[in-house]
């Protein structure tokens, strides 16, 4: 076989894949678009897998080879991926007819169920794929034999059954995370209106603690009229701020290391919680902020130290705002009121 082959020969999945392997082609000889072009870099490149391991994933390839359904090897990650679960398959893939050719997404998606699916999953759940994921792919396979979202391995979200089911009802088009939160917050009462405006917030940082998350929620649905003001972006990335590590500064003025804050929501109004967002918001638009470190570089100077009579005189640069915060604090002096004076440090 040339070190070539004819457009047409593309449409022959099983020969190109051969002369892929057995180097009689070579994956940048091939057109920028062609779907053969990643899988031929991964069984040609240098990846961690021994030799067996690449020829067993090039029989892979070989077997889920279609002519209505070569599109599929544009998804070459995923496949890789899809190889690595092989002794969780249900069905052997040389058994596999596609039902669905219509593009990639399709014709990969009517693989993965194939393969791993007994029972209905949810569309969305292809994620897991073409992300990597390997958490989610567990969760995919778990989902695919029957069994329950809630006892998923490394299942990390709090879920009742109600928000289980919901879960499995989130849209086509949604991906893991974003079908979790949808689940939560209808199981809850909540609306399409506040979930848009969810999805569309910074959530990571607060969905790692669960607890609060839900009680956030509970907030959010006893004062929907946040929603209706599409007040909840801002609220989320508020709150990311307050709750985000802080600086420690000790009493050199030097940074030393970071400690968690705990923000509560006890006792907070719809109004109490937009005072704070709004006093917070002015000082983001003055370009100052408690919340955020800024860093300046040292004066090429010696630091002063002299000891006598038991006590220690020390003079040092303060290279940060927290520092220079601080030192307005202890000291009682204007350098807090300065630096917050300061447009453009």
């Amino acid at each position: 076989m040339s070190s070539r082959l004819k457009k047409a020969d593309l449409t022959k999945p099983r020969k190109t894949l051969e002369a892929l392997f057995r180097k009689k082609l070579k994956p940048e000889n091939l057109e920028e678009n062609s779907p053969y072009k990643a899988v031929g870099q991964l069984i040609r490149g240098d990846w961690q897998r021994t030799r067996h391991e690449k020829k067993a994933f090039y029989h892979f390839l070989d077997n889920i080879a279609r002519r209505k359904g070569y599109e599929i090897y544009r998804e070459a990650e995923a496949l890789l991926a899809v190889f690595g679960q092989a002794s969780q398959w249900l069905r052997l893939p040389k058994g596999w007819m596609p039902t669905q050719t219509e593009d990639t997404q399709t014709v990969f998606s009517d693989l993965v169920h194939y393969l791993f699916a007994q029972y209905e999953v949810p569309q969305f759940m292809d994620n897991a794929w073409h992300k990597g994921n390997v958490v989610h792919i567990d969760w995919f396979i778990h989902l695919g034999k029957g069994q329950n979202i809630r006892t998923a391995p490394n299942m990390y979200a709090h879920l009742t059954k109600k928000m289980a089911h919901h879960f499995l009802q989130a849209p086509a088009d949604y991906t893991i995370e974003e079908a979790l939160t949808y689940g939560q917050v209808t199981a809850l009462g909540g609306d399409d209106l506040l979930i848009k405006q969810l999805l569309n917030s910074p959530l990571l940082g607060i969905c790692q603690d669960q607890g609060f998350w839900l009680s956030l929620l509970q907030f959010f649905l006893n004062n929907k009229e946040l929603a209706q003001d599409n007040h909840i972006k801002n609220i989320v990335e508020f709150i990311n701020i307050k709750r985000m590590t802080d600086v420690v500064v000790d009493d050199y003025g030097q940074l030393t290391g970071k400690v968690g804050r705990p923000y509560l929501l006890k006792q907070k109004t719809a109004v109490s919680m937009m005072r704070e967002v709004r006093v917070w918001q002015q000082k983001m638009a003055n370009s100052y902020s408690y919340d955020q470190l800024t860093t300046w570089a040292p004066v090429k100077v010696n630091n002063f130290l002299k000891k006598g009579n038991g006590i220690t005189y020390r003079i040092m640069q303060l290279t940060n705002n927290f520092a220079l915060l601080r030192e307005g604090e202890k000291n009682e002096t204007l350098c807090g009121q300065l630096y917050a004076s300061m447009p453009n440090r």
